[in-house]
């Protein structure tokens, strides 16, 4: 006899069919569980490039605002009539 035709027969008989309907369920419920982790690492890592995003983002306007001005102390004093010679 063949492996399929075993298989087959195995599967036709009452107990096959109890024991394939388990398999199907426990199969479902793996796959279920493999499909919501890897979910979860979705959303994490979503979660993550959002955080680096806006700390870049806070980086370079904090590099912005201490470069706002970079010409030396006496020459933005003597614009705004401050420096005393």
């Amino acid at each position: 006899m063949s492996i399929l035709a075993t298989i087959f027969g195995f599967v036709t008989s009452k107990v096959g069919r109890i024991a394939a309907i388990i398999g199907a369920a426990f199969a479902a419920l793996g796959f279920a569980y493999l499909r919501g982790r890897s979910s979860a690492k979705a959303d994490q890592e979503r979660k993550n490039l959002e955080e680096y995003k806006d700390v870049r983002k806070n980086v370079d306007e904090a590099v912005r605002r201490s470069d706002g001005d970079t010409r030396p102390v006496d020459e933005r004093l003597r614009e705004h009539g401050a420096l005393r010679d």
